[in-house]
């Protein structure tokens, strides 16, 4: 029997489902997060536009310049934010079916473990029944 403290000292052994769970919820975090910092980029975007719009009428074009020079920046960030989300989407997705297939082949294991055990019991149970038969 393992100590109680060791329990503390190393961590719970967390289940395949609690696991899972647990990505599941930091996945959504990030996912969170991103799309946090997205939509403020987008709106950056949008006072952007309107600045380089109030430049151009009052003729400041080196403002202008530099303006649509963080415009693009700030579009290209907004599109990085998107493949950010879908990456972490899909890879999430391809850990998740390596996770599923590692437990279905620990399953099948356990399951022929405990085929054999029960197949020679029930072996014994034969002979046993054909011994009081006869």
């Amino acid at each position: 029997m393992i100590p109680v403290f060791s329990k503390y000292m190393f961590g719970k052994r967390m289940t395949p489902a609690e696991r899972l769970r647990k990505n599941q919820r930091s996945l959504d975090k990030a996912i969170r997060e991103l799309d946090q910092l997205r939509v403020k980029l987008e709106k950056q975007e949008k006072t952007l536009i309107q600045q380089i719009k109030t430049s151009a009428q009052k003729g400041q074009m080196g403002a202008c310049k530099i303006q649509a020079k963080d415009l693009v920046r700030t579009r290209r960030y907004i599109e990085k934010f998107y493949d950010m989300r879908t990456k972490i989407a899909m890879e999430f997705e391809r850990e998740n079916d390596i996770m599923e297939q590692r437990q279905e082949m620990m399953d099948d294991a356990i399951d022929d473990a405990m085929d054999v055990g029960a197949e020679e019991e029930g072996d014994e149970v034969v002979e046993q029944v054909l011994e009081e038969i006869e």
